[in-house]
């Protein structure tokens, strides 16, 4: 194993001995005004240099050595790294070397990567330069110990400069002289102190730039995280699906190991896990399996507090819990320690929670903090809104079927009235005057065609994945039948080729066509209905117009909302919907749809 330090082992020198030494000291002189001044010289430079911050530190450092080493009249200029590996072991790493004429560049000695301290002899060196202290002096002048490898590498005389960053023994400054013995003066010291300081202070605003382009970055990422979710707070899509893509972007926005969102029940109160990343699906199961097997979550009573809790070892707490037995083995096998408990409030009620794990020696600083509690208050957001949705459309399936019973007894029920009379009228003539049955069989027989037609399209009505069984245009036709053999009116029915939609986006054209021939036999009396569905490469269109009373489209009808409901169902895929109307002229409405 090779201790020795390259830059104290012997080298062959070529030229050093014939080289010119004006600007070096001779053999046990001071001499320090010559010395320092060229050494504060130096140190300005060096210190313009680092003012450029278009570049840098490292790209100016070793034009700073080669300053320094000139001005010193050193053999050797070097930047060691330190990294602190025990309390008494210093390891350093050669980040920069210069040497003068003659000696070879040391640049990339594999023997300077790592170099132990201790073993290389300089143990005496470390608690001196961790104080801030420099090293130096002719070698003989140094403990006898050190001496040998000092003579080994030809080095007659170093100064060593601890560099302190923050407080903190980063590295050090070192200068040796190969070619003369020389005693440094106090004020050349303080001058290479001042190039130690500032190397510190250009490593420092490095250290600045990259924590304020990190806090940048960092808060750009949750700027555009609580975008996304916001994004994500659609109301017709399943909750757990959006719980789980928040426990993502959170995730990808913190220094989260493990994400996860628990809520309520509504009816029990009782806690579901509704999103997570970052749990195996073991976990999950034996999670959900403690949940139902009795034990109480510990999220309820940290949830009920209403405030952001921190909890240093809460893994230990869970496996303390014998309740959790089942979960114990993934316990612990988690890397996770300290864990932060943000509640979910929405309108005053405790809805839920979020809880964030952290790997051992991380917790969130005030801004994470502040982002999750964002992050939180949208959660809530999105839960109520799921629930609202979810009321409105069970309010919605009870209104489609009270409309479906009215139906059922404003047409069909009737029609099976008019049946009944009409064949019992027909039994009675069969039996008097059978030369008149044929009237009523006939009113019979249109009665059952007009109620079966009708009953069919309310069975539709019931099953709308029909529509992509049988396609648009027979939905279409099916409706016009019944304005046909139950109200009488004319029905022109056009259609060309049905485009390959999605579902979702023929049963809108098949809900407006539906309440517009509503609305048409309720509002319009009108004799001739005329529907056109037609389509180009990049949509499709429903036209239906009506030769009935019209209407003024600009005025306001209080509750009368068929109009509005059009509207949205055709925006809400992406379409555009238009009526046209007139008093005493009819009315045109239209709808296009984007079939990309």
């Amino acid at each position: 194993m090779r201790c020795t330090p390259v830059w104290l082992r012997p080298q062959v020198l070529t030229v050093a001995a014939e080289r010119p030494r004006t600007e070096r000291l001779e053999a046990g002189t001071t001499e320090p005004g010559h010395g320092y001044t060229a050494i504060l010289a130096a140190v300005g430079e060096a210190a313009e240099r680092f003012l450029d911050r278009h570049r840098p530190w490292q790209a100016a450092m070793p034009d700073v050595l080669a300053a320094l080493g000139h001005a010193t009249g050193a053999s050797r200029a070097w930047l060691f790294e330190v990294q602190r590996r025990e309390a008494d072991e210093a390891w350093v790493t050669q980040r920069f070397h210069w040497s003068g004429p003659g000696l070879r560049s040391l640049d990339g000695e594999p023997a300077l990567a790592e170099l132990p301290m201790v073993a290389a002899g300089l143990g005496r060196w470390v608690p001196v330069l961790d104080r801030g202290e420099p090293v130096y002096g002719r070698r003989r002048s140094l403990p006898v110990a050190e001496q040998p490898h000092l003579q080994a590498d030809g080095v007659l005389s170093l100064a060593v400069l601890p560099i302190m960053v923050d407080g903190r023994w980063w590295g050090m400054l070192a200068l040796d002289d190969r070619a003369h013995e020389r005693t440094w003066a106090a004020e050349e010291i303080d001058g290479l102190q001042s190039a130690a300081r500032i190397i510190a202070a250009a490593i420092r605003a490095d250290r600045a730039d990259a924590t304020r382009d990190a806090t940048r970055s960092l808060l750009q990422r949750r700027l555009q995280a609580l975008s996304t979710v916001a994004e994500s707070l659609t109301v017709d899509r399943p909750i757990d699906d959006t719980m789980d893509a928040i426990c993502r972007i959170v995730s990808g926005a913190t220094r989260a190991e493990v994400v996860s969102i628990v809520v309520g029940d509504p009816d029990t109160g009782e806690l579901q896990l509704s999103g997570a990343y970052g749990l195996s699906e073991g976990y999950r199961r034996a999670l959900l399996a403690c949940w139902e097997a009795g034990a109480v979550s510990p999220q309820r009573e940290r949830m009920e507090r209403r405030e952001t809790q921190w909890v240093p070892d809460a893994p230990r707490q869970t496996l303390d819990d014998p309740a959790y037995a089942p979960l114990h083995p993934h316990l612990r096998q988690v890397r996770w320690q300290g864990l932060l408990v943000l509640p979910l409030d929405s309108l005053g009620r405790h809805i839920g929670a979020v809880s964030v794990a952290y790997l051992p020696g991380i917790e969130p600083d005030e801004a994470e903090r502040a982002f999750l509690e964002a992050v939180a208050a949208q959660a809530a957001a999105a839960v109520e809104n799921a629930r609202v949705f979810a009321r409105m459309q069970h309010a919605a399936a009870l209104d489609e079927r009270q409309r479906i019973a009215r139906e059922l007894h404003d047409s069909v029920s009737q029609a099976l009235y008019g049946i009944t009379l009409g064949a019992r009228t027909a039994r009675t003539l069969a039996e008097r005057e059978p030369a008149k049955v044929v009237e009523p069989l006939d009113y019979v027989l249109d009665l059952a065609e007009a109620g079966l037609a009708e009953m069919r399209a309310l069975i539709f009505e019931l099953r709308p994945e029909a529509l992509e069984r049988e396609g648009l245009t027979a939905a279409l036709e099916r409706q016009a039948r019944v304005l046909r053999t139950r109200h009488g009116v004319e029905v022109d029915m056009e259609a060309g080729t049905e485009p390959a939609i999605d579902l979702p986006v023929k049963e809108v054209l098949y809900r407006v066509a539906q309440e517009a021939l509503h609305n048409i036999v309720k509002h319009a009396g009108a004799q001739t209905v005329r529907v056109r569905l037609g389509s180009n490469e990049t949509e499709l269109s429903l036209e239906i117009t009506d030769d009935g009373v019209g209407f003024d489209p600009v005025r306001s009808y209080p509750g009368h909302m068929g109009l509005q409901s059009m509207r949205e169902r055709v925006e809400g895929v992406a379409g555009t919907f238009t009526v046209s109307s007139t008093t005493g002229h009819g009315t045109r409405i239209l709808a296009r749809v984007p079939t990309g």
